[in-house]
């Protein structure tokens, strides 16, 4: 995410806007609607931004988790196949009926 354009700055900044306009009394100009549309639409456009990063962090750090746990299972079948721990017994013989 490019630092530069942080979602806080903007809604900062929106309710500035805000507060500037809506004031008792006061009409609200056209081009101070779509003033604060535009950083609303902005704000928006910036919040999907960060909850796409948020995602894609989330699905590495949970890939990354599933591969350690990958790889110690693995580690603990390489264990016990090498044969240091494993103890052989025989099968029981059933007669056949």
């Amino acid at each position: 995410m490019n630092t530069a354009f942080l979602l806080s700055d903007y809604l900062t900044e929106l309710r500035r806007t805000l507060a500037g306009v809506l004031q008792h009394g006061r009409t609200v100009r056209l081009g101070e609607v779509q003033l604060i549309t535009e950083q609303l639409n902005t704000a928006v456009a910036l919040a999907q931004e960060v909850e796409e990063e948020n995602r894609i962090l989330e699905h590495r750090l949970s890939a990354g988790r599933d591969d350690l746990r990958n790889r110690k299972a693995a580690a603990d079948i390489t264990d016990v196949a090498s044969g240091d721990n494993v103890t052989a017994f025989r099968l029981p013989h059933f007669p056949n009926n």
